[in-house]
């Protein structure tokens, strides 16, 4: 769904700059991966998605953090592939992980539809309160 709202973007900077990037791979994209392929990764001078994930990923840097620090990823985020979310063994002690199964890539929602988008703010502010 993302991607109907970025390929006509990068369209129109294809428009207004022609030759920046192949429109036809563009338009055979079906993934974020493919996207980022064709058009991210390459226009800000990255070799290719795996590269521009590797070098902009916080996740190297986690461990030598050394002030309280939360980091929440939804394991079932459409933009970060669960697998690529950090292990509490990649972190130092001063992290802390939270990995719920569901919340996407915003909001949290609990319970069935609509749910409610507490859990998030609810989680976030337990966690300030004991390192406040």
């Amino acid at each position: 769904m993302f991607l109907g709202t970025m390929k006509p973007k990068a369209l129109a900077k294809l428009a207004q700059h022609p030759g920046l990037f192949d429109r036809e791979r563009l338009l055979a994209v079906r993934d974020l991966r493919g996207f980022d392929n064709v058009f991210t990764a390459p226009l800000h001078g990255f070799r290719d998605t795996d590269d521009y994930w590797e070098r902009c990923s916080a996740k190297p840097h986690l461990a030598q953090i050394r002030i309280p620090a939360l980091v929440v990823n939804a394991a079932n985020d459409p933009f970060v592939p669960a697998d690529s979310l950090p292990a509490a063994s990649e972190v130092g002690a001063h992290v802390t992980l939270w990995q719920p199964a569901h919340g996407g890539h915003v909001g949290f929602p609990l319970g069935l539809p609509p749910g409610h988008v507490r859990a998030m703010p609810e989680r976030v502010g337990e966690w300030l309160r004991r390192h406040a």
